[in-house]
């Protein structure tokens, strides 16, 4: 949440789901995910370390529509 929330608001968010049992991973890299008949059952990151998972959520970015809010003049 670094390029998008301060740095307080982006640990307060971390602690927050951490505290719910939410697993963030930092500074790494999904080599695969795993799973077949269309569900995910494992995750596997680029240094061979898998756990599992019955849910993947990717956060690709987005390009914003900034033209909403510049003042044509």
């Amino acid at each position: 949440m670094a390029r998008v929330a301060t740095p307080s608001a982006s640990n307060l968010v971390t602690k927050r789901l951490r505290t719910e049992g939410v697993d963030i991973r930092l500074n790494t890299r999904l080599s695969s995910i795993a799973g077949s008949d269309g569900r995910v059952s494992a995750c596997i990151l680029d240094s061979g370390e898998a756990f599992a998972a019955d849910l993947v959520i990717v956060g690709i970015g987005a390009v914003p529509n900034h033209g909403l809010a510049v003042r044509w003049v």
